[in-house]
């Protein structure tokens, strides 16, 4: 339909930031007349800045995080044990729904190992690699 192929266009422009002139040459390379390019074009010129600023600001995930807590625990030994339990992180994460009215929170209690700890903290520096880019 016009209205889906008009939303796939704008979306990948903005996606790719592209300049108005530079959205004409990519609609007419794959075959739009140049009349219909223009008017893509004006509409882009005027309402770019609008659309990527909103796409900036939406929620893709259906819960969004909103408070992060931890502790360390640790067991001592007792009669029945002559040695120190490994200690283990807990972590207790509380999102809300994304949606904007939405004040009914989660939450979700997580124990880790050291293992598991590091695993973690490995994979968050590779995310934060990728946003880095």
């Amino acid at each position: 339909s016009v209205i889906k192929s008009s939303s796939f266009i704008f979306d990948t422009a903005a996606q790719h930031t592209l300049k108005p002139d530079l959205l004409v040459q990519e609609l007419q390379k794959v075959g739009m007349n140049i009349e219909q390019a223009t008017s893509f074009r004006q509409v882009w010129t005027e309402h770019a800045s609008d659309f990527v600023e909103q796409l900036k600001n939406l929620n893709f995930a259906p819960h969004v995080l909103t408070a992060a807590n931890w502790s360390l625990q640790m067991s001592v030994a007792s009669q029945n044990t002559a040695r120190l339990r490994a200690p283990r992180a807990v972590f207790g994460l509380t999102s809300k729904d994304s949606g904007v009215a939405s004040k009914e929170k989660q939450s979700v209690l997580m124990e880790l190992s050291v293992e598991e700890l590091t695993h973690l903290f490995q994979d968050l520096e590779k995310i934060q690699k990728q946003l880095d880019v």
